[in-house]
């Protein structure tokens, strides 16, 4: 750090409760008035309840939800910076009669899922704030901040402390911040970086893990359970950046939700031979339900935000949070190398795809393709998390494979859309079943397109050798 930033940075102090520091004025290096400020923004006595469940899983995730009194006038307060610019790094809106206010609580909902909110803790903030100045004229060359405070949990007094800011708004001098330092500690404080957060403050639970954290590093020595951890860790992660984006905007950010929960399932179903089948198919149940919930949503903001409050939704979350702390996985597997564990499950898939490959023609049962085309996708599934921890030669003959992936996927989508077209020609009126026609027809030209292409591919793969 610079010396010019230094001097432009504020001074921090952890103080005895009962410190009663000398006076702070010193004309002789020109601090030669000590003024106290008056406001309900600077000088006051606040009574803050602290609201959360009763795991402190809000405080936990970096979210401070409270009810503050400030000479009488109470309003509510949500701080959390850690989650800017989805949340507020400090919102305070004005208490009413009633509840939490329905837009902060559909802020604080995916963090409090189905817990119901409570008071956890109550602080009291007796707060005093001082301008330092020059003999000479109004302008501060620095203001004191004042804070002690008292934490009671349960009716008991758990924590006392004070926190004294000194920020050199006008330009203190080295001497006149070398000079208050000096005074600062001589009452018995300890100049700090950083005051404690308010989970320090608060203790257990509050300083337990959050529910959303970061994927930790994964590497090929990995275990496989650390690797399937991290990868539920990040798409979790993903889900709620996409949740807390669509609450804010609406049917302009459900296609994130949508394709964050697709991919979730997408990798949960690529390891799903390593994973215990129970725990699987519920996960399994809860995604295909969100995401036919968000289909049925269209454009609409209010039915997306409303598939988001459901109590479905939470429970989902829910099971997330617990399948990233303990994800149930084969107890054969789960402490294996993951590159190696992978790797014998891209092996399998690919031999399998080989299989139903080499056994279609042109005259296959549409059970056949539609065969081929799940064994293609799960082949694409398994790769793509392989590649985190698998080097490129141990996934060759999937590589080989990636164009005849793309075509059976292709082929089948189209012959999936053909078939939808007919089905809905059956209950429109004439011009639209006109028009669907003609789409379902465009739909079985591309898919004949794709099967031609798909053989022509499968050829060359075959010509050039193994894949498995």
């Amino acid at each position: 750090m610079t010396k010019t930033r230094a001097a432009g940075s504020p001074l921090l102090f952890d103080l005895p409760f009962t410190a009663d520091p000398t006076r702070l004025d010193n004309p002789g290096i020109g601090l030669a008035r000590v003024v106290a400020l008056s406001g309900r923004e600077t000088t006051f006595t606040a009574e803050v309840t602290v609201l959360d469940v009763a795991d402190h899983r809000l405080i936990r995730s970096g979210v401070e939800l409270a009810h503050r009194v400030i000479e009488g006038r109470g309003d509510w307060y949500l701080r959390a910076p850690d989650w800017q610019p989805l949340l507020p790094a400090e919102r305070i809106e004005p208490f009413a009669v009633g509840d939490l206010p329905s837009d902060i609580a559909d802020l604080v909902m995916p963090f409090r899922r189905r817990g119901a909110l409570g008071p956890v803790a109550a602080i009291s903030v007796e707060r005093q704030t001082f301008e330092l100045r020059a003999a000479e004229g109004t302008e501060p060359l620095g203001r004191l901040q004042d804070d002690r405070v008292t934490v009671r949990r349960g009716g008991v007094t758990t924590a006392r402390y004070r926190e004294t800011t000194i920020d050199p708004v006008g330009g203190l001098t080295t001497k006149q911040r070398s000079w208050l330092t000096g005074v600062l500690v001589d009452a018995g404080g300890t100049q700090v970086d950083g005051f404690p957060n308010l989970a320090t403050r608060l203790g257990t639970p509050a300083t337990g893990l959050t529910d959303y954290p970061e994927p930790r590093p994964i590497t090929e020595r990995s275990s496989f359970e650390s690797f399937v951890e991290a990868v539920l860790a990040g798409r979790l992660r993903e889900l709620i950046i996409a949740d807390l984006t669509a609450r804010a905007e609406g049917a302009e950010a459900v296609g994130r939700v949508r394709s964050v929960a697709a991919g979730l399932r997408g990798d949960l179903n690529g390891m799903s031979a390593a994973l215990e089948p129970d725990w699987l198919a519920d996960l399994d149940e809860e995604l295909d339900w969100l995401l036919s919930a968000l289909d049925g949503a269209g454009v609409n903001d209010e039915r997306v935000r409303s598939v988001l409050r459901r109590e479905r939704y939470l429970r989902l979350l829910d099971l997330l949070v617990s399948a990233v702390r303990g994800p149930r996985v084969d107890t054969d597997v789960a402490d294996l190398p993951a590159a190696e564990t992978l790797t014998g499950l891209l092996s399998e898939a690919v031999h399998k795809l080989v299989k139903d490959a080499a056994g279609l023609e042109s005259r296959s049962q549409p059970v056949d393709w539609t065969t081929a085309a799940l064994s293609a996708e799960e082949v694409g599934r398994i790769d793509s998390l392989a590649r985190i921890v698998v080097a490129k030669k141990d996934r060759r003959a999937a590589r080989k494979l990636r164009r005849v992936i793309e075509l059976l996927t292709e082929a089948t989508a189209e012959a999936e859309a053909a078939d939808e077209a007919q089905r809905q020609a059956r209950f429109a009126a004439p011009s639209e079943a006109f028009e669907l026609g003609r789409a379902h027809q465009r739909h079985r030209q591309r898919q004949a397109a794709a099967r031609e292409g798909f053989f022509e591919a499968w050829a060359k793969v075959s010509k050039s050798g193994k894949v498995s």
